[in-house]
């Protein structure tokens, strides 16, 4: 299991029980404190165990690595694999250079509203940490976490509020 924090996902690849131990891989997402996980989806007939994780946070792709424990004509035997994972991505034209600020409300597409920028006080969020420098996500979202593209939001002064690039 690995953490995929460009889509924030947790990733599981597992041996699916069958005779060939074949490998499948989900996707899940965390709420509150449970964790939904989508459709399984087979990656290798392969007879593959003991998957092994990691996560590439720059581009949200998750390599497994695994040991093999048979022959095929192509591979050989108790040799090792390795398959990436990516779902589909956030695009995002995000950069430090056109971020502005943040909302001070709620706007809906194609209206208007007032932005909080640079040295103001957004009071809009919720559940900061305090005294921690905030990131833009690529959901728009602002969080501990750097992401890429890495865009500096704001520093929390509390749960609810955020020195915009302060």
């Amino acid at each position: 299991m690995t953490y995929e924090s460009v889509n924030n996902k947790i990733i599981i690849s597992y041996a699916n029980g069958t005779g060939n131990n074949d490998m499948n891989i989900k996707s899940g997402t965390v709420s509150g404190s449970s964790i939904s996980f989508g459709s399984a989806v087979q990656y290798s007939t392969d007879n593959n165990t003991r998957p092994f994780g990691t996560s590439d946070s720059n581009l949200g792709k998750v390599i497994f690595i695994t040991q093999r424990n048979n022959s095929s004509s192509n591979q050989p035997t108790n040799g090792g694999a390795a398959y990436v994972f990516s779902q589909s991505t956030i695009t995002t034209n995000l950069t430090d250079q056109n971020y502005l600020g943040i909302a001070a409300e709620a706007i809906s597409n194609g209206e208007t509203g007032k932005i909080n920028i640079a040295g103001g006080i957004n009071e809009g969020q919720s559940s900061l940490t305090v005294g921690r420098k905030h990131y833009v996500q690529p959901n728009g979202d602002i969080s501990t976490v750097i992401n890429y593209p890495s865009v500096f939001a704001g520093t929390s002064v509390s749960t609810t509020k955020v020195i915009v690039k302060g």
